[in-house]
């Protein structure tokens, strides 16, 4: 069956949103990396960033200077304080940019879901410095339901997080349809409580194409756009 159909038996499709809704750029902020800043290896900050990810990710790490301390000080805890506050300025900044200058594409695509009457839901892993704008962004007034992992203290792929977004929605898990790019095992995550599960590709085809063939393991469709779930 063709996703447009699918989605026309529906009541609800939930969104992942860093490389699913908005597209986080990694010099944007102040023009440099974070890892620049701190002076060190960008590959083992990035490394360091997405493995070490669970006090700050269900919100048990609230404070973001403290958030961007803890990484780099175990590489090297001379690292001067001006430079942790540089670097958290940045993040901040560029995650700031990324929810604020939503492309106006995406937003309209959101839009128009649900004009066609489904439930819009977020279900996003972030700590306090991702999502800290998302009241200002063009894309917060068409939700029904947000969920970050920070304020619940709970993440993706585990089964929680997407029943509490079920039950915020009033729908059961074969009445809706996640949309993500498939980063945290969040489609195995998905398809396993029981959702339809769309993976989001066009951003990681452009940043990192050779994760795809991984995370499409637990897609039932893929599409490069919001727009790709119109028809």
């Amino acid at each position: 069956m063709a996703l447009t159909s699918i989605l026309n038996s529906k009541r609800a499709v939930f969104f992942d949103l860093f490389h699913t809704l908005v597209e986080v750029k990694p010099e944007a902020g102040n023009g440099r990396y974070t890892s620049d800043i701190l002076g060190i290896d960008r590959a083992r900050w990035n490394e360091m960033l997405w493995n070490d990810t669970h006090d700050r990710v269900v919100g048990i790490d609230r404070d973001p200077v403290s958030i961007i301390r803890k990484l780099p000080h175990r590489i090297d805890a001379t690292l001067p304080q001006v430079k942790i506050l540089e670097a958290t300025e940045s993040r901040l900044k560029r995650f700031a940019l990324a929810l604020e200058q939503a492309d106006d594409a995406t937003v309209s695509a959101v839009s128009a879901l649900r004009r066609r009457g489904l439930k819009i839901g977020l279900v996003s892993n972030a700590d306090v410095t991702e999502v800290v704008a998302w009241p200002g962004s063009p894309l917060a007034p068409h939700f029904d339901s947000v969920i970050f992992s920070c304020d619940v203290g709970m993440k993706k792929p585990d089964a929680e997080i997407y029943e509490r977004s079920l039950t915020e929605l009033g729908v059961t898990a074969d009445q809706a349809v996640f949309v993500g790019d498939g980063g945290s095992d969040e489609l195995k995550g998905a398809r396993t409580v029981g959702l339809t599960t769309v993976m989001m590709a066009g951003i990681i085809r452009k940043s990192d194409p050779q994760l795809l063939p991984t995370r499409a393991e637990f897609a039932d469709f893929t599409v490069d756009t919001v727009a790709g779930l119109l028809g």
